[in-house]
């Protein structure tokens, strides 16, 4: 048995994103990266290790760190911003978070590249459908 199939599977889980906001209370005018906990307990109780992984604002980095993952989880959150399908926005006070959907974008196409097994939550699986011309 070779040392990768005696390892506990590296699972990599998306973040969703708290944007730096100059009225919130606690972190205030700070951009929080953070996984819940139910998908990391999820991951940790199939005997997976769970790895959340932020937004660092480096492509590289994020294929990099998509390179060493047995498997991709694309969390739930907030809707894919209409822009990432060619429309505008139903209500223009709420335009989506391009930030994320350029993030995730970047795990998407490197999992789907490298064939990493992936599991879409949610906004994960409106994400899948956009990146996919859906």
């Amino acid at each position: 048995m070779t040392t990768r199939e005696r390892r506990r599977l590296r699972v990599g889980l998306s973040c969703s994103i708290f944007h730096a906001d100059p009225e919130r209370e606690v972190f205030r005018g700070k951009t929080l990266h953070y996984g819940e906990e139910e998908f990391c307990a999820m991951v940790a109780g199939a005997g997976g290790l769970p790895y959340v992984i932020p937004d660092l604002g480096d492509a590289a980095l994020l294929r990099a760190m998509v390179d060493d993952l047995d498997a991709l989880i694309l969390t739930g959150g907030a809707d894919i911003s209409p822009a990432a399908y060619g429309e505008a926005p139903l209500r223009p006070e709420w335009a989506g978070d391009a930030i994320r959907d350029a993030y995730e974008r970047v795990l998407f196409a490197e999992a789907y590249a490298r064939r990493t097994p992936l599991l879409a939550v949610c906004r994960g699986v409106q994400f899948v459908n956009v990146a996919l011309g859906g």
